[in-house]
């Protein structure tokens, strides 16, 4: 055995929370033996435990990593687990049908394969499994967020026969098989070793996994031909069945130098060894030939131990050094044995024995290189395990040292402060503390009703058992309450007694779950475990103060205090050592004086705040009732040399930051060790972590309280206990206010590792993580790191070390030089350590409030901080923060904007702020308070406090230098949100202080768009926009032309803006804009009739510019094409887009420009008016001609007559569509005067009363003469004296065979002869025209005689002078040429008149000439 290294002595016990009923895979396997035959056999239960060879390699995938068994009658459960992972389908149970499992099975690694031998009273079977590393190769290990399978998750029946074997013994039937143990051969042969009860001996021998081959079984011979005879002659019944003393009590198979040995312990206290090569007993030693004892006759001596004498291979040694318990009547003994081979024959060397007084009986025990651990079961029926090291250096034949188990008491105090269903609810659902499956149990106990099934236990999900629970207890309460209304007190003290009832049954069935049935241990690792009846613990080394304050002082060597580096270096060794013991001593007697209540009533006042020391005074009065007490502790304090460097060298341990060094605790950049990325991260482990930190704070927390109570005791007795005044003072003054001090911060410590997580709905997750994103306090590392969300409670500190906390542990953990493999014994205590100083509070770490921030834990923090405000100094403005984080959360947000204005004075002097917070090098107060104000803001704003945020960012403001650049977004920050609550004159005043002119237009922008979305104009427009004034205009404009017409107008918007400014020009402008837009955009009525109203704006508006300046720009649109090529807006300013545009001629529009384009539009507003359902409606604006036409054809005259006006076209359109208009109404069969209701012309009327109509005179007038009436009111006014439009309507009305008119014929005769003369003749009128010829010829002779002739307009001559009239001689040719041709009578008859009248013209023209020429 090596040399063994000087190790700590004490170990604790760390419960594991026992698995789910639902999680176990049942198999059952058929074995073929008969069960008739089996039903009598009775094995007793067995477990054990195996860890895997690789479990101390770095980067190994089965690190930490073990199989642990139980088996009870027919039924063997395998369970899984690991530290480093968490693993799914790791729990099988095989039931061996009828067939009982003998003890010691066994597990080996052989290749990419897990066997598992299993032995049972009539066959042995070979359970195989793949090895992890076939399942999750080391070069891949996943993480802890992952779950790797166990290499029984695909567990199933034997699929070869050869993996199992019926055994077929020899001898009687009363024969039957007690013991077992198995190898496996250096060439893959499985050996079985069987004991039965005669004392006889079975080898089986299975040939290689994989490899065809025979099954052999064969039996060991006796010691003498004569016991063969006995025992295969004489029946058993005749023998009378009496053990043997060869009979084997304990088996193990060990390999040497590749030789497989079979060692038995039998009931005559002898050693025999056979050879499974030979078949041959080849050594039998005496036991008791190795200890000062002589032989006892074991047929006389019982003995006293259930399970007998033992045998168990130290594991881990180089050598197969094996370890016999052997069992006497009044004590026990281990003695440790070395066999060898010399010269190919067995010898054994002794190494040492260690005793023990056996008060109690041996149920289990392991050995490893370093620890010898034992489990026993004590006179009263509980279980104790005992350790002691195998340090040769000391003496170890009776160093036992107990374990310290988990000392779960049955009973809960209530504070008086608490209702006590409240308390035994957190007590009974705490997480791990209690099985579903015995709170189920003990709710039907205490409901007295059937316990449901396994199957059904896994329904139950915590939430509904637990209101299940509360209603069975108050259900009990008010049965057992009387008719009468109960006192406060009655009802307390019923409610109490019930709930310690319910409690009482899951403390029993948790009892009877936990009770300890073996083992096991790793050897590489340091790892111990208990195997219990339906879970497991393990036990792990205690830390320096556990050691110190639960070890009683007598077993704290010389060696045990230098290990702890407490000896100083000034005074005597020997001395100080003395010190301490007495020193510890006194403390553990202080310990005992403090009752639970006391204790419980201290923590809960520390909770509250109230001050450590009165607290620690208020135990002190309580010691010094005791005067016996008093004067005990005064003694041991009078024995001390210097009691103060004592309590100093105390508690420089127990302050954290001591235990680390400052290498140890800086995290390197890059992983240096793979492995350690996943070290102790599965559930268990996480699990483990959490129950050894809450032991190892709880009992530091103690340890301080108790030593804080010692000095105030002696404080009260300084004279008499022998302190000098530089002690006293010392000591009053240094020591009693660290303990306080180190009391406060164990308490934090403490409160972390006891209280519960509170649940938040995935949604407050995500929300919460994406806030903490937005201040950038969640980096990749942490981000990953963020616990996934639960539907039930755990612990705080489980959850930290799930996250970043468990992150950060090992990274700073791979920074130790060295790859040490006792990760249980060294590891575990760095982690630990390293827990302590990540949430130690006086340290300038924040990670742990950080992780409550980020787990959505606010209510958790605020109790965090409300405990440590009152006295710690360390991050007060990170907590103000995240207090300020927890106030937002909680919708009280003006408490958290004090706290954050509060925070704002430590952002340049707290790592959190500077570093974590801003991420900034800038190193100056007030910017780095303005960038911190600056996501504060960002905070406010994203939860929706305009008022808060404008509060912030003034304050900002305020202390912000004017230079600084972050000034314009603050000012944009309170503008924003100014505007957002509708104070506009306030966010006007805010954008226009803003000093950053880009900021200050971006802010217009949105100023603009706001204020008209919410219908202020008249703020919009009255405000005094200074220099900002082209660029509202710009805004406005362009959101006008690059909204929808119809989504807001802008455009009239722009139009008061323009009106208010009194620049009635581009107020035309842009009305007119407007207007031509939606001529071409918007179709439909509504678009005409505003496109009538913008026209009549800018009329009016430009009248009112004098007149040099009344004209516009007509605006042109940039084309669709230039957007496409260029891929920008075309309404933003943007020279690159202008350069690109194509020159266009610019078109200059005059107030008449405007009025024709408004005559047009209101002619067709008219139309559509007129006609309804017009398809004037919708299309382009109809030209100026068919807008005529199309007034024409509507009868719409007078507005035809303006528009032919206004654009200077010919009226003969006009005149014509009326002339036919008065042909058809005069040629109607009958007329009626317009009041008539059966006028068939009463459509006539319609469009008349459209018209202006001149009066007809006092007669009542028809339709058609008002038409002809509104006829001779047109041409009056149409006639530009050319005569077109006589000969217009004169056309007209001929073509149609209808005589014109007499008012017509006088219009024209008086305009112009000729024309009526062609018009005549055109038309073939010969008589008119004759007629007309004769009368003018008359009236011109007339005239030439001096007399007037009004018919024609012509002034008489008073004198001879030259004609100013012409004579048609044309028309007048062609009219006698045509009457002399006639064959009629009487035009020949006009004929000659006609001649003659142009005869006399002729001849007076003539007269005249002469005269004139005379």
């Amino acid at each position: 055995m090596a040399a063994p290294v000087m190790k700590g002595r004490m170990f604790r016990e760390v419960s594991v929370p026992a698995p789910s009923s639902s999680r176990w895979k049942s198999i059952i396997v058929n074995t073929g033996a008969s069960a008739s035959t089996l039903q009598d056999i009775k094995v007793p239960e067995s477990c054990g435990g195996y860890t895997y060879r690789d479990s101390g390699l770095v980067g190994s995938g089965v690190r930490n990593r073990f199989i642990y068994w139980r088996s009870y009658q027919d039924v063997l459960e395998i369970v899984e687990e690991s530290l480093d992972v968490t693993l799914s389908g790791n729990m099988v149970r095989y039931i061996f049908k009828d067939t009982p499992i003998l003890p010691k099975v066994c597990v080996f690694e052989m290749h990419e394969y897990v066997l598992i031998l299993v032995a049972t009273v009539a066959s042995v079977h070979r359970l195989v499994f793949p090895h992890p590393r076939k399942i999750c190769k080391a070069n891949t290990f996943v993480l802890c967020e992952q779950n790797v399978s166990s290499i029984f998750y695909d567990a199933s029946l034997p699929d070869d026969t050869k993996n199992q074997f019926l055994l077929t013994p020899g001898g009687t039937i009363s024969s039957h098989f007690l013991l077992g143990a198995s190898a496996i051969t250096s060439d893959g042969h499985v050996i079985f070793g069987l004991s039965n009860n005669s004392g006889g001996i079975l080898l089986v021998k299975m040939p290689p996994l994989g490899i065809a081959g025979v099954v052999i079984q064969q039996e060991l011979s006796c010691s003498s031909v004569m016991k063969k005879l006995w025992n295969g002659l004489i029946p058993g019944a005749i023998r009378g069945n009496q053990p043997s003393g060869e009979t084997a009590i304990s088996l193990e198979l060990v390999s040497l130098q590749g030789d497989v040995y079979l060692f038995t312990v039998c009931r005559d206290f002898k050693l025999r060894v056979w050879s499974t090569k030979t078949r041959e007993c080849v050594l039998v030693e005496n036991i008791l030939d190795y200890t000062s004892d002589e032989a006892e006759d074991s047929s006389s001596v019982p003995l006293l131990n259930a399970s007998g004498h033992i045998i168990q291979v130290i594991q881990g040694g180089a050598m197969a050094d094996i370890c016999v318990y052997i069992s006497q009547q009044n004590k026990s003994k281990f003695v440790f044995l070395s066999p060898t081979l010399e010269n190919n024959r067995l010898v054994l060397e002794y190494l040492t024995t260690l005793e023990k007084t056996p008060l109690e009986d041996l149920v289990d025990f392991v050995v490893t290189e370093d620890y010898l651990m034992s489990l026993w079961t004590t006179q009263t029926g509980d279980s104790q395990v005992l350790t002691t090291p195998l340090d040769r250096s000391e003496d170890i034949s009776s160093d036992w040292e107990p374990v310290l188990l988990s000392n779960q008491t049955d009973s809960v105090i209530v504070p008086g402060h608490r209702d006590a269903r409240d308390v035994y609810l957190e007590k009974i659902f705490e997480p791990g503390f209690f099985a579903p499956q015995d709170i189920v149990k003990a709710l039907s106990v205490y409901k007295r009703v059937p316990a449901p099934s396994l199957e059904m236990e896994s329904f139950f999900n915590m939430a509904t058992l637990k209101e299940e629970v509360t209603n069975a207890v108050d259900t009990e309460i008010r049965n057992n309450a009387s008719d009468q209304e109960l006192q406060e007190e009655a009802y307390i003290e019923l409610q109490q007694e019930q709930w310690e009832k319910f409690y009482s049954c899951c403390y029993q069935y948790k009892m009877v779950g936990e009770k300890a049935k073996g083992l096991f241990a790793d050897p590489v690792t340091g790892l111990f475990g208990v195997i219990k009846k339906s879970t497991f613990s393990l036990l792990r080394p205690c830390d320096t103060t556990e050691e110190l304050y639960l070890s009683p002082t007598i077993k704290l060597s010389q060696w045990a205090i230098e290990k702890y580096d407490l000896v100083r270096e000034d005074g005597p060794r020997l001395q100080f050592i003395k010190d301490v013991r007495w020193l510890c001593d006194a403390v553990q007697l202080v310990n005992s004086q403090i009752s639970p209540d006391l204790a419980c009533m201290f923590q809960s006042c520390l909770q509250s705040l109230d001050p450590p020391e009165q607290l620690i005074e208020s135990l002190a009065d309580a010691i010094r009732t005791d005067s016996t007490i008093s004067t005990e502790l005064i003694e041991l304090v009078k024995l001390m040399a210097n009691p103060v460097a004592s309590i100093e060298a105390l508690f420089s341990i127990l302050e954290i930051g001591q235990d680390l060094g400052a290498d140890e605790m800086e995290g390197p950049e890059g992983l240096r060790h793979q492995h350690y990325s996943h070290l102790f991260s599965g559930m268990l482990g996480l699990s483990v972590l959490t129950q050894s930190f809450q032991q190892l704070v709880s009992v530091r927390f103690q340890f301080v309280r108790d030593l804080s109570v010692l000095m105030a005791v002696v404080s009260d007795h300084m004279d008499e206990s022998g302190l000098n005044q530089s002690m006293k003072d010392t000591i009053l003054n240094e020591l009693l206010p660290k303990g306080a001090y180190l009391l406060r911060c164990y308490k934090v410590l403490l409160w972390t590792a006891e209280t519960l997580s509170t649940v938040s709905p995935n949604n407050t997750l995500d929300f919460n993580l994406r806030q903490l994103n937005n201040l950038g306090i969640i980096d990749d590392m942490v981000s990953k790191s963020v616990t996934k969300p639960s539907s039930q409670s755990s612990y705080l500190i489980q959850m930290f070390l799930e996250g970043v906390g468990g992150k950060l542990i090992r990274q700073r953990l791979s920074s130790l030089d060295g790859d040490r493999v006792a990760v249980w014994r060294e590891d575990l205590r760095q982690i630990l350590l390293s827990l302590c100083v990540l949430i130690w509070p006086a340290s300038d770490d924040t990670i742990f409030p950080e992780f409550l921030v980020r787990t959505c834990q606010y209510l958790r923090l605020q109790e965090y901080i409300h405990i440590l405000t009152p006295w710690c100094t360390w991050n007060e403005a990170s907590r103000a923060f995240f207090l300020g984080l927890a106030y937002l959360h909680f919708h009280q947000p003006h408490k958290a904007v004090k706290l954050f204005a509060d925070a704002s004075d430590g952002v340049a002097t707290e790592p959190f702020m500077s570093h974590r917070l801003l991420q900034t090098t800038e190193t100056d107060h007030y910017k780095l308070q303005i960038l911190y104000y600056l996501k504060v803001i960002k905070q406010l704003e994203d939860q929706g406090y305009s008022d808060l945020v404008i509060t912030m960012a003034n304050e900002a403001i305020n202390k912000a230098n004017k230079d600084d650049p972050n000034l314009p977004t603050l000012q944009s920050k309170v503008f924003k949100e100014h505007l957002e609550l509708g104070h506009n004159q306030q966010a006007f005043a805010a954008m226009m202080s803003n000093p950053d002119i880009d900021r200050k237009k971006d802010c217009l922008r949105q100023f603009l768009v706001v204020l008209c979305e919410r219908g202020h104009l008249r703020d919009l427009v009255s405000f005094d926009y200074q220099d900002l004034e082209d660029e509202v205009v710009y805004i406005l404009e362009t959101r006008a032309r690059s909204v929808d017409m119809f989504t807001y107008d802008y455009y009239s918007l722009l139009f008061s803006h323009f009106i208010f400014r009194e620049d009635y020009r581009k107020a035309g402008r842009i009305m007119f804009e407007k207007g031509l837009r939606l001529s071409q955009e918007v179709p439909g009525l509504k678009s005409l009739q505003q496109q009538a109203q913008c026209y009549l704006c800018a009329i009016n508006t430009l009248r009112l510019v004098r007149p040099e300046y009344a004209w516009i720009v007509k605006p042109v649109f940039q084309s669709v094409d230039v957007e496409k090529k260029t891929g920008r807006n075309p309404l933003r300013r943007d020279t690159a887009v202008q350069d690109q545009k194509v020159p266009k001629k610019v078109v200059i529009l005059e107030l008449a420009d405007l009025e024709k384009d408004y005559l047009l539009l209101d002619a067709r507003l008219r139309l559509i008016r007129n006609e309804g359902d017009s398809p004037l409606i919708s299309g382009p604006m109809p030209s100026k001609e068919e807008m005529v036409s199309l007034l024409c054809s509507a009868g719409l005259y007078d507005l035809a007559v303006s528009v032919t006006r206004a654009f200077a076209l010919s009226p003969e359109p006009i005149l014509s569509s009326l002339s036919l208009q008065c042909v058809s109404l005069s040629m109607t069969s009958a007329s009626f005067i317009k009041s008539s209701a059966q006028d068939p012309n009463a459509t006539a009327w319609l469009w008349l009363r459209e018209n202006d109509i001149p009066l007809c005179g006092a007669k009542e007038s028809t339709v058609s003469d008002q038409a002809w009436s509104l006829l001779q009111s047109y041409l009056a006014l149409l006639e530009d004296g050319s005569s077109q439009c006589h000969k217009c309507i004169a056309h007209s009305l001929l073509s149609q065979g209808f005589d014109l008119p007499t008012w017509l014929i006088h219009s024209f005769k008086t305009l112009d002869v000729a024309a009526l003369l062609r018009v005549y003749l055109a038309f073939d009128q010969l008589s008119q025209a004759a007629t007309l010829a004769m009368e003018y010829l008359d009236v011109v002779t007339n005239v030439l005689t001096g007399i007037d002739g009004p018919a024609f307009k012509l002034k008489g001559l008073s004198r001879p002078a030259p004609l100013s009239v012409w004579v048609p001689y044309t028309c007048l040719d062609q009219i006698l040429v045509a009457l002399r041709d006639s064959q009629n009578s009487s035009q020949a008859s006009i004929y000659h008149r006609l001649k003659e009248k142009l005869d006399e013209y002729q001849d007076k023209a003539l007269d005249i000439s002469q005269l004139i020429e005379a």
